[in-house]
């Protein structure tokens, strides 16, 4: 499966989506694919968001990293 910007997508894999009402970005972790391989269950904080792949967008490395330290 593959985000926004066809990149590659694994369980554990941190991403971004729009939240439903507010538009704003919301940072989740996958914690499964469906078996039709087209959406991924997305954790964020207490509860489990279903998403199109097309609505994600991969995010690692020093950029997130810098995020989490920050909050």
């Amino acid at each position: 499966m593959q985000d926004f910007l066809k990149r590659e997508l694994a369980i554990g894999d941190s991403v971004l989506m729009i939240s439903d009402h507010s538009r704003t970005f919301k940072l989740g972790r996958i914690a499964k694919f469906t078996p039709s391989g087209t959406s991924a269950h997305v954790a964020i904080n207490n509860y489990i968001k279903l998403q199109h792949s097309e609505q994600l967008v991969k995010v690692d490395g020093p950029d997130l990293t810098a995020y989490l330290l920050k909050k």
